[in-house]
């Protein structure tokens, strides 16, 4: 797999937070400047396609106060 920037952006992240939430991921890009906007759907999707290549792995879930629903953890693995 080729890893296009919102990849290795997340990767980034996931380096730098340790684990963490899709929406926690999208922040950290946020903050960077990598995005214009602060939104959980510019990251879900990556993290999916770096999880299906693994590159990362779902190792939890966590409490989003926001949504209030239970969502994935990811930590990086490779």
């Amino acid at each position: 797999m080729n890893l296009s920037n919102r990849h290795s952006q997340c990767l980034e992240a996931l380096k730098v937070l340790g684990n963490a939430t899709a929406r926690e991921v999208a922040e950290y890009m946020y903050n960077k400047g990598y995005t214009k906007v602060l939104e959980r759907n510019i990251a879900h999707p990556r993290l999916n396609e770096l999880e299906s290549e693994g590159y990362i792995k779902v190792v939890g879930t966590k409490f989003d106060t926001l949504t209030e629903r239970d969502v994935f953890v990811y930590e990086r693995i490779k």
